[in-house]
């Protein structure tokens, strides 16, 4: 074999490696914070389209987000990063960024836990800039609360 197909073979190898360890299911992952909310209204939250209904999430190992519809996991969204000040936030809830008509979900306050930060979708960041921000709190309730 030639050294770029190695080279080549290597990559793919850890790129399905990383692939897995991110998006497989949470067997053994440590759940860091979970609880559930409800939307009045549709949000995007990642890559994920909600519309308005009850939902359950669990944050695990402070990496990524599952987001779940009854028994259906509907995905997960990547943390982009997280503050470890407990107690700042009195109350845990989503706060939702608002333009266009449309709303990205980009925090989770938690009281015990910390905040936890998301990206705004690529498609929207044009829009956020251009725009002012008005933002939506919806309130969640933590597991074990």
């Amino acid at each position: 074999m030639g050294k770029g197909l190695v080279q080549t073979i290597s990559r793919m190898a850890l790129m399905a490696f990383l692939g897995l360890a991110i998006v497989g299911p949470g067997a053994g992952a440590q759940t860091e914070a979970a609880g559930k909310f409800s939307l009045a209204f549709d949000a995007r939250w990642g890559g994920m389209a909600l519309g308005p209904g009850e939902y359950t999430f669990s944050v695990e190992e402070f990496r990524i987000l599952r987001v779940q519809q009854g028994q259906k996991e509907l995905g997960v969204v990547l943390l982009q990063s997280y503050d470890g000040v407990k107690g700042r936030n009195e109350d845990a809830s989503l706060i939702c960024i608002r333009h266009d008509g449309a709303c990205a979900v980009r925090v989770l306050t938690t009281p015990d836990v910390g905040t936890f930060y998301f990206a705004v979708p690529k498609d929207e960041r044009i829009l956020v800039a251009k725009q002012p921000e008005l933002l939506q709190r919806v309130a969640i309730q933590m597991a074990g609360k």
